[in-house]
């Protein structure tokens, strides 16, 4: 299945007609780098399957981390991880409340789209290249 990427969610609902199933959900991205190092990013994942079969997506990322060591799991930056993962929670929520309201048939889960590098999007004022302070 294809998948296209936005960098801009209003972008992505232009190509998707209402009444669509869209699926939203906070997740975590975990890579691990050079040097034992991990990267985390928190955001909101934002995916549906259009008519033409393409995954359409757009992922709002809140937050990214540098951690050391491949599977840290606690939250050496003194709370700001957990802070980010709360954040990716209310904005899932906001952005569900707003497809509801713009007449989106909004459901949990999501749509896998393998190993595709995600690109970070953007919604409403929140800046597509630095996360919201």
């Amino acid at each position: 299945m294809p998948v296209i990427q936005f960098l801009h969610l209003e972008q992505m609902l232009l190509e998707l007609p209402h009444a669509h199933v869209v699926r939203v959900e906070p997740l975590e991205d975990r890579d691990t780098g050079p040097q034992r190092t991990t990267r985390v990013r928190c955001g909101v994942h934002v995916r549906a399957v259009n008519h033409d079969g393409h995954v359409l997506a757009c992922c709002v990322y809140v937050g990214t981390f540098h951690l050391l060591g491949p599977t840290c799991m606690e939250d050496p930056t003194g709370g700001a991880l957990q802070d980010a993962r709360q954040e990716a929670n209310d904005l899932a929520c906001d952005v569900s409340e707003y497809l509801e309201s713009v007449g989106y048939d909004v459901r949990h889960g999501v749509i896998d789209i393998g190993r595709a590098d995600v690109i970070r999007g953007s919604w409403g004022s929140l800046p597509a290249n630095e996360p919201p302070s």
